[in-house]
């Protein structure tokens, strides 16, 4: 499992001793590379919505979010990119299409790099989700956060530390996250460093490997002394 709230539902649902399930960081493995080097200038007052689009995802409440966003902060940009269902009813939705720019198309590895460098937050208005790997990507290129308190998410996230964290289905709190982070850059590059750091100790492969490899080793010990008993 890859966060502890994942762990409880799993143990509720199939009432097995909690020692029989390990919890593991999501890894990262995006961008590794093309964070670094090229430093392309962030794009002030610049949301990312990035991923699959699906109704899970919950780009519904950050586009609704919007007109509460551009009130405060005039020169607020949403970015949407990535495929999925139908998104013409998202396009109906926007009460301010201008503000908006959409790229229904996958993504490549260099658009993917542009637009997170680009980004001044990522936005994840998830009203449910297991995990996400679009957070260790935002972290990877020191972005902030905005994420609902649904499934494995808030284990990715340390509220006012790398990110920001708020209830699912709620344009209000998304607006004011976002209005927050938009309005202070300090605050943006504070929490984003922090970030960084979170990825580079808790996330990086060398780490998640370690871990992994000792429950393979407790697992192997375990059926050992079965046999033994046996």
């Amino acid at each position: 499992m890859h966060a502890p709230q994942l762990k409880r539902l799993l143990l509720e649902r199939l009432r097995i001793p909690s020692s029989r399930v390990h919890v593991a960081p999501h890894i990262a493995l995006h961008g590794a590379s093309d964070s670094r080097g090229f430093q392309q200038p962030e794009e002030d007052h610049t949301i990312l919505f990035f991923g699959r689009i699906w109704p899970y995802k919950g780009l519904e409440y950050l586009i609704q979010a919007e007109p509460l966003i551009s009130e405060r902060v005039p020169q607020a940009k949403i970015v949407i990119a990535g495929t999925g269902e139908d998104c013409d009813r998202y396009r109906r939705m926007m009460v301010h299409p201008e503000r908006f720019h959409f790229y229904n198309e996958y993504i490549s590895d260099e658009k993917r790099a542009e637009l997170f460098r680009q980004a001044s937050v990522v936005a994840l208005p998830y009203i449910e989700a297991s995990q996400s790997g679009v957070i260790p990507l935002a972290y990877q290129y020191e972005k902030p956060v905005i994420a609902t308190t649904v499934g494995g998410l808030p284990s990715l996230v340390d509220h006012g530390q790398t990110g920001l964290l708020i209830p699912p289905r709620d344009k209000q709190s998304l607006a004011d996250a976002a209005v927050l982070l938009l309005q202070n850059k300090g605050l943006r590059q504070r929490l984003g460093a922090n970030a960084k750091r979170k990825l580079e100790t808790e996330c990086a492969p060398n780490t998640v490997a370690r871990q992994t490899l000792l429950v393979y080793q407790e697992a192997v010990r375990a059926s050992r002394d079965a046999t033994k008993l046996g």
